[in-house]
């Protein structure tokens, strides 16, 4: 494959997280936190404008690209996992690598240093939904078995402002 150009004068490491993550990306599941790692050091320090060849360029140019054709929040999803789970919490890959990739882009919005041994254990052993149980009682401090329901948000169905259980018909 010839390399346009503009990407040929640009910078070594650039180019190498460049390559990295357009490798990852054609991996598949098992590669996301990598494409999360590559995503994270192109945006530090401005580093995708280099591959861009334009000072001016913007984030969502470079997702753009055809190379890369990342929508906007699926790059962010990968890199925003990378951060919390590799940056922040510096949890050992052969850890990460036992959690399929939709937990790991459930449990990071709510993962904490403080829950994150229990949060883990759950999404490597558990099912979605007792995943989703779980970041509900964590967040909310209330064991769903345990709510008594109220307040409530009406929707299309009545949340429980406590718990987070839902009903499809007005509670009583």
């Amino acid at each position: 494959m010839k390399e346009p150009r503009s990407v040929l004068k640009r910078s070594e490491e650039s180019y190498s997280l460049y390559k990295g993550l357009l490798a990852s990306l054609r991996v598949g599941t098992a590669a996301y936190l990598q494409a999360g790692r590559c995503l994270w050091h192109l945006r530090q320090g401005n580093k995708f404008k280099d591959i861009l060849g334009d000072p001016m360029g913007e984030w969502r140019d470079f997702l753009g690209q055809p190379e890369v054709s990342l929508p906007y929040s699926t790059a962010n999803k990968l890199l925003k996992a990378y951060e919390v789970f590799k940056e922040w919490l510096k949890v050992p890959d052969d850890k990460l690598d036992k959690i399929p990739w939709h937990k790991l882009k459930a449990i990071a919005p709510h993962i904490t240093e403080e829950n994150k041994e229990e949060l883990l254990a759950i999404a490597e052993s558990g099912s979605i939904g007792d995943l989703a149980k779980s970041i509900t009682e964590i967040t909310s401090g209330v064991t769903i078995g345990d709510c008594k329901h109220g307040p409530y948000k009406e929707r299309k169905y009545w949340e429980c402002l406590t718990c987070k259980e839902r009903f499809y018909r007005e509670p009583k």
